[in-house]
């Protein structure tokens, strides 16, 4: 008698959703996701190599590490949780990597130039801690 009012709430559930447009909704997401395209056509191969290969191992050490932390192990849960942490950190490199990619000179000079000052100001310290130590006779 219980499975028989389950199975009829189960059904009742399910024309509620059909009704409702939640799978219309499900259905639009999973068409978009399977036709976005994560990376820009401004990003190089090797940008999309990095992409790719990090989206695929730093959620798995997220996912793991997240479950080992709660003491569960589920499956569903734990591919659910992969799927949606890789999608969103693809997302995320591809747009870093698009941001290197454009404005790589302007990095480069500021790093280069940051260690250049860096050198000179090593360079400065050293003649003056020199110059001190030949002032005082050490």
């Amino acid at each position: 008698m219980i499975t028989f009012i389950t199975n009829i709430l189960e059904i009742c559930l399910l024309i509620f959703t059909f009704l409702s447009g939640i799978f219309e909704k499900v259905i639009k997401i999973s068409f978009w996701l399977v036709s976005l395209k994560l990376n820009q056509p401004t990003i190089s191969i090797v940008g999309e190599i990095f992409v790719k290969f990090f989206a695929w191992a730093i959620p798995f050490y997220i996912v793991g590490q997240m479950f080992k932390s709660l003491g569960w192990f589920n499956y569903y849960g734990m591919k659910l949780a992969y799927a949606f942490i890789s999608i969103i950190l693809a997302f995320l490199l591809s747009y870093v990597i698009m941001l290197l990619e454009k404005y790589i000179l302007y990095i480069a000079i500021a790093v280069v130039s940051v260690f250049a000052l860096f050198i000179i100001l090593l360079m400065i310290l050293k003649f003056s801690n020199k110059k001190k130590k030949e002032e005082y006779g050490g």
